[in-house]
C-alpha cells in the first residue's frame, strides 16, 4: 500500500495557504 500520494496531495494543498498566509503578512507589514 503506497500512501506517498495522499501526503504529496495534502502538501500541494497546505504549502499554497501557507505561503500565501506569510506573503500577506509580510505585505501587511511592509504596507503599514
Amino acid at each position: 500500500m503506497n500512501k506517498q500520494w495522499w501526503k504529496e496531495a495534502v502538501a500541494y494543498q497546505v504549502y499554497p495557504r501557507s505561503l500565501m498566509i506569510v506573503i500577506t503578512m509580510v505585505l501587511g507589514i511592509y504596507l503599514e
